[in-house]
């Protein structure tokens, strides 16, 4: 039986998230990073993804080449990430993960105002102003005789999970928030 134990394979979780029902968005005002500002009057008549992030949160920073991918393939809409911390905490993450979306600091009334009890969290507006949280489940499996101590290194272990979940968040908002 322990021979066996070191080829199962292992599955990690790193994020769950339920649906919410629908609401609107609440009207606000942010500074993004680079000075320009934002009101849910400019969200208007758009289709919206917002990431919701704290600078110290780990699963945060794992997820932002899934989210940068995202991004890229999503034309139609509009990505955005807010967050609680401060300009200099919310700058320093940007730059540290490569995070490419227009991040807008000091969010954290905002964040009350929309119920974020937990980090990440995703949300889609769409064009009529209807708020939905995103299901978005990351996972990742590997198998446990490839390494010696039974788990990936750091580095290993993000190339798994960019590679085995680089679609799921692009796949979760056209099945089930743009219906495609």
């Amino acid at each position: 039986m322990k021979k066996n134990m070191k080829f199962l394979s292992s599955t990690i979780l790193l994020f769950c998230f339920g649906v919410c029902q629908s609401q609107t968005l609440p009207a606000f005002k942010l500074i993004s990073l680079d000075g320009q500002s934002l009101t849910n009057e400019d969200l208007k008549g758009k289709n919206v993804y917002i990431n919701v992030f704290e600078s110290w949160c780990s699963s945060c920073a794992v997820e932002t080449p899934i989210l940068n991918r995202t991004k890229q393939n999503l034309n139609d809409i509009v990505c955005i990430a807010i967050t609680p911390a401060k300009f200099k905490k919310a700058e320093k993450f940007q730059k540290k993960y490569g995070f490419d979306f227009k991040i807008y600091p000091d969010a954290g009334e905002l964040c009350k105002k929309l119920g974020v009890s937990a980090y990440p969290t995703h949300f889609f507006v769409d064009k009529d102003g209807n708020l939905k949280v995103i299901k978005f489940t990351l996972s990742v499996t590997w198998i446990t005789k490839d390494y010696k101590n039974g788990k990936p290194s750091k580095d290993e272990f993000n190339k798994m999970l960019f590679e085995q979940n680089k679609n799921k968040l692009e796949d979760e908002l056209k099945k089930n928030v743009l219906n495609d």
